[in-house]
């Protein structure tokens, strides 16, 4: 077990978080896509991840037990997150919007597609966190 914050802390400083500032992609996609919607995604993400678009994106208990990984937050990974996961556990994310892209020969993708309400909702009610890193990984010059 390791607590959040220092998980947290330790990931910020791998990544740059900071220093790299606000994600140039997902700093346009996450309003794009949850504005219409009229979700207030702004009260729902942590403070810093609605201003650098990468780090922890939603809090929950303050001690991680498990870390689970996944690049995209499709249903299928968000279901097994919270399915799977106790009180405090940890989604670890490249991407924090689905992008579906389509076939090139067939039909068109959506493009990016926003978390589902409903599980960001039963993530909080099970006090899981979820962390995600977009640039600051597609830049890391070791990883």
């Amino acid at each position: 077990m390791v607590e959040l914050q220092d998980l947290v802390d330790k990931l910020d400083k791998e990544f740059n978080i900071k220093l790299l500032g606000k994600d140039p992609g997902f700093s346009r996609f996450i309003p794009m896509v949850y504005e219409p919607l009229q979700f207030d995604w702004k009260s729902s993400f942590e403070k810093d991840f609605t201003e650098l678009f990468n780090g922890l994106m939603i809090k929950g208990a303050p001690t991680v037990r498990n870390v689970f990984l996944a690049v995209f937050p499709t249903d299928s990974v968000l279901q097994s997150f919270i399915e799977n996961s106790g009180e405090g556990d940890l989604l670890f994310m490249h991407h924090p919007l689905l992008m579906e892209c389509g076939d090139p020969k067939g039909d068109w993708g959506k493009g990016f597609v926003p978390i589902e309400e409903q599980y960001i909702r039963k993530m909080k009610e099970k006090k899981l966190s979820v962390y995600t890193c977009h640039a600051p990984l597609d830049y890391h010059m070791q990883l």
